[in-house]
């Protein structure tokens, strides 16, 4: 992997601000982040280029008109009537409380009960 040679210091966002207004139309009309910058060959990584997005252009969609769609409302349960259903309270489950370790003698134990 060979490393880009570095410009001079801000050249990458005049290079992105001269074409900003084509940027923010091509957004309007639903395409992707993506394939702007590869059509428009801009002279920093994609990383780059959607870091300088969201900082000019903050209501633009950085994936188009293929906007994932707002999740569904939650719909609400109908309330709960005594004697029908689960009870009001939940159960909890039993705590296991843990024994204390006891030392068998060796000699009691039979091998059958080993394997």
């Amino acid at each position: 992997m060979t490393a880009r040679k570095r410009g001079p210091w801000g050249s990458t966002r005049v290079a992105f601000l001269e074409v900003k207004d084509r940027i923010a139309k091509r957004l309007e009309r639903g395409e992707p982040m993506k394939q702007i910058h590869r059509d428009l060959e801009m002279p920093m990584t994609y990383e780059q280029f959607t870091k300088l997005v969201k900082r000019h252009l903050p209501n633009a969609s950085p994936y188009g008109s293929a906007a994932p769609p707002p999740p569904p409302p939650m719909i609400q349960a109908p309330p709960h009537q005594a004697g029908q259903g689960p009870e009001t309270e939940p159960r909890r489950a039993p705590i296991k409380r843990f024994q204390p370790l006891t030392r068998t003698d060796p000699a009691a134990v039979k091998r059958e009960d080993l394997i």
